[in-house]
């Protein structure tokens, strides 16, 4: 098979559903198993693309992120899927999130009441020259200002809102509105996943643009799957992601 010099994107989800949308638009796909890794190549409104399920949690999304970037050159990791939304946001099931800033919630010392953040205590999960990373990581693409440009449009096209801010990455999300609370209280998130902040540092490492677009699913801490909306979140963020990789109009 012979690939493109560079590829565009390396769009990662934790599940198949939350890359199947796109992987149905790939023109061209070509699959390739990379060790444990399934990926597939293809063109996606004309950018070349490498998409794979990284699975679930940040140890599987770190891990197939690096397999990615060891075997293609890439521009941006992008980070699609649903996540848990917070209540500070206003978000609506099925309402889409353009991550400005993602964090590591839950590592450092947890008292309780309280949580020492890891720069609190002075050791960095990561290093790159003379800066230092602890729990919060750079989102850097320039799709970000791109839907800023385009979200109004499609909001009026598909109907769900674009919403921009902070996304928390937890090794145990949410399983109470007590839980969610706290964390909000401590970070002022939008949303939580599993997996943001793990491609992030992936990023950093490999010196490429992150970028991570999440479909609300649930409001976090709430654990009644009735009320939730995977299936319709999932798709969302993955329509939201493929407007914004197309030209401009």
């Amino acid at each position: 098979m012979i690939l493109p010099a560079k590829l565009e994107y390396a769009i990662m989800g934790a599940t198949a559903r939350e890359v199947s949308h796109i992987l149905s638009l790939l023109e061209t796909p070509k699959r390739r198993r990379l060790g444990f890794l399934d990926a597939t190549l293809g063109k996606l409104s004309g950018n070349e693309v490498v998409v794979s399920v990284c699975g679930l949690g940040i140890a599987s999304a770190a891990l197939a992120g690096a397999v990615l970037l060891e075997n293609f050159e890439v521009n941006t990791i992008v980070c699609v899927g649903i996540a848990g939304g917070y209540r500070r946001g206003n978000l609506k099931r099925g309402d889409v999130v353009i991550v400005e800033e993602e964090v590591y919630a839950d590592m450092g010392i947890d008292y309780g009441n309280f949580t020492d953040a890891l720069d609190e205590i002075g050791i960095p999960v990561f290093q790159r020259g003379k800066h230092r990373f602890f729990n919060r990581w750079p989102v850097n693409s320039s799709l970000v200002e791109i839907a800023k440009t385009k979200a109004d449009a499609l909001t009026s096209r598909y109907g769900f809102s674009i919403h921009f801010g902070r996304a928390l990455t937890v090794c145990a999300v949410s399983g109470s509105t007590a839980r969610a609370g706290k964390l909000e209280k401590l970070y002022s998130p939008l949303c939580e996943s599993m997996e943001g902040a793990a491609l992030a540092q992936v990023a950093v490492a490999f010196g490429v643009e992150f970028f991570e677009c999440r479909g609300i699913s649930n409001r976090a801490g709430v654990r009644d799957k009735k009320k939730w909306k995977i299936r319709e979140a999932s798709k969302n963020a993955q329509v939201a992601l493929v407007e914004l990789v197309s030209p401009r109009e």
